[in-house]
Parts: C-alpha cells; sequence; structure tokens
C-alpha cells in the first residue's frame, strides 16, 4: 500500500476519533446551555426558545454528519476491507454515495448556520451598525451559493467532496467562509479590546473581567472555527490526504464554536444589545448585568453605612463612659 494511502486512512481516523470525544463536549454544552436558558429569569423569551432551538438544531445536523463517517469507516474497515484497492479505495468510490452525499449536507448546514450567528454577533457587538458588517454579509451570501453548487457537483458521476469538478466549487465556498471567519473574528476581537478600557473604568476589574479576558474574546470570536478553516484550504489547495482529517475538525468546530457562544449567553456572560455602547462606544450594562452590577454596589454601600453607623455608635459608648469616668472623679467619697 503506498504511503499516501496510509497517511489517507489515518487522517481519516483520527477525524473520527476526535470528532466523537467533541461530540461529547458538544453534547454537555448544548444540555448545560438548555438548562441555563430555562432557568434564568429574563424577560427576552423570544431569544431563550431561538437559542434552544438553534442549539438543538445544530447537534442533530453534528450527529448526523458524526454518524455517517462513523459508518463510512465501519464500511471500509471491517465489511468491505477486502475490495480491490483496499480501504483507501472504498472510500474514493463510495464518497458519493447518498449517504455520504446526506452527511456531507449536514455538515454544510452547521458551517451555515455557524457563520450566520457568527456574522449577527458581530452586528450586535458592534452597535447594530450595519455598514460594519456589510461586506461580510456579501461574503456569506457569497459563501451560501458556492456551497449549494458544491453539494450538487458532489453526487455527479466519478465526483466526491474531494475529486472531480466539486473541487472547483468547494475551495472557494470554504475560502469564501474562511475569508468571512477571519474578518468578523477581527472586527469582533478589535471591538471588544477598544471597548476594555472603558468598561474596566464603569464596573470592578472582577465583573469587566468577565467579558474582555482572553477566553471571552475567543470564544465570542469563534477563533478556533476560524484557525481550522485556514488549515483546512492549505490542505485542500495542496490536495494532501490529511484534508480527510481536517474536513472533519472544521465540521466539529462549525458545531462548537457558536454552541460555546450560546452557553455565554445563557450564563449571562455574553455581549448583548444592552451591553453595547449608549453614549459614543461606552457600555451601558443593563437588565441582567446592570442588577448585577447596582446589586454589588448597593451592598457595599450598605455595608459601609452600616460599618460607619456601629464606628458612630463606639465612639458613642466611649464618650458616654469617658463622661461617666469624669463624674465619678469629681464627686466626693
Amino acid at each position: 500500500m503506498a504511503s499516501t494511502e496510509i497517511v489517507l486512512e489515518r487522517s481519516f481516523y483520527i477525524g473520527i476519533v476526535i470528532g466523537g470525544m467533541l461530540y461529547g463536549l458538544e453534547l454537555y454544552i448544548c444540555f448545560q446551555s438548555i438548562y441555563y436558558l430555562f432557568t434564568r429569569r429574563t424577560s427576552h423569551r423570544t431569544h431563550t426558545r431561538f437559542y434552544v432551538a438553534y442549539g438543538v438544531v445544530m447537534l442533530l445536523l453534528f450527529t448526523i454528519s458524526l454518524a455517517v463517517n462513523a459508518l463510512l469507516g465501519q464500511l471500509m474497515w471491517i465489511d468491505h476491507r477486502d475490495v480491490p484497492g483496499g480501504p483507501a479505495a472504498y472510500l474514493e468510490e463510495n464518497l458519493a454515495s447518498w449517504w455520504q452525499t446526506f452527511g456531507t449536507t449536514a455538515s454544510v448546514a452547521t458551517n451555515i448556520l455557524g457563520d450566520g450567528l457568527l456574522l449577527y454577533r458581530c452586528y450586535m457587538v458592534w452597535g447594530s451598525r450595519l455598514w460594519i458588517v456589510a461586506f461580510p454579509i456579501m461574503i456569506y451570501l457569497g459563501s451560501i451559493i458556492m456551497s449549494i453548487f458544491t453539494i450538487i457537483e458532489s453526487v455527479a458521476p466519478g465526483s466526491s467532496i474531494f475529486k472531480g469538478d466539486t473541487i472547483n466549487y468547494e475551495i472557494p465556498f470554504i475560502s469564501l467562509s474562511v475569508s468571512l471567519n477571519i474578518i468578523v473574528t477581527l472586527l469582533i476581537s478589535s471591538r471588544l479590546l477598544m471597548m476594555r478600557r472603558q468598561i474596566s473604568k464603569l464596573m470592578a476589574p472582577d465583573l469587566a473581567n468577565t467579558y474582555t479576558n482572553i477566553i471571552a474574546i475567543l470564544v465570542e470570536s469563534a477563533a478556533p472555527f476560524t484557525i481550522f478553516g485556514i488549515l483546512l484550504v492549505i490542505f485542500l489547495a495542496r490536495s494532501s490526504p490529511v484534508e480527510y482529517g481536517i474536513i472533519q475538525l472544521w465540521g466539529t468546530f462549525c458545531v462548537i464554536s457558536p454552541q460555546l457562544i450560546i452557553l455565554r449567553v445563557a450564563m449571562g456572560e455574553a455581549w448583548s444589545r444592552e451591553t453595547v455602547s449608549r453614549f459614543s462606544g461606552t457600555p451601558v450594562f443593563a437588565t441582567n448585568i446592570s442588577s448585577t452590577v447596582n446589586g454589588t454596589q448597593s451592598q457595599i454601600a450598605k455595608s459601609a453605612d452600616r460599618s460607619t453607623d456601629s464606628e458612630k455608635g463606639k465612639d458613642r459608648e466611649r464618650d458616654l463612659s469617658g463622661s461617666s469616668s469624669t463624674l465619678d472623679q469629681a464627686s466626693p467619697v
């Protein structure tokens, strides 16, 4: 067996294993998000229903994609391992089968939904300024069109998601998606970094750190999703067999990155419209955030008042005791 075929099979196998591990993480994040969304008190019931439905749909699509890849691995390594050319040949011949196309369509759908949520978050973080996201929206529409052509061409005879005329549409599709991710990631990250100093002036350091630390920036901007997308474009352009594993990891983060954002929303730690600047980019924290800050400040104020009252009481006791001792000394024996 040629070394290229070995690399191909190893790449595909590693992608399935890591994808299965990350699927468990996705299950936990999804159900944890649902729990927080239904238990946290909020007036935005419409947003709650949207995020729950979005998370469940992404989980179902991820399940379909992972199941199809696992089935393909079983067929080529166990059921049909003795076909001429070995498992690598079986993989190449069945990538255009209807069930494999079904799994590919599920992966493409997760990418479209993930890009859409990231684009919406960018629009929201920048204070609903449409001109900021106008160019990313055009890229997003272009990636959707290319993704449709990719699916159509992948079912043509002699073609698949990795060969034939499909590549002529797949590389532009993924390139547009990655370009969108890079632009939106930079826009969100720069916005959060610009607002960091303003937030630190208005909030306690611990609360400010919740919205501007490095983890928050990475999650809000879906940086891992972007990084794997860049790697995928590189390996696709070079026709490397490693692409079989990278595309599975990229498809996994198409689901996990948006779900992490939803988890932060459910926990009340994500950026919202109320979080965005009301006065020239100065953040104003409303609803649950403002109530937390105001509650903390009021508790500090009450504690300070109690401390002051306590000190005043002690001073009165000292004055009374001092006056009493003076009278006792002045009284005749």
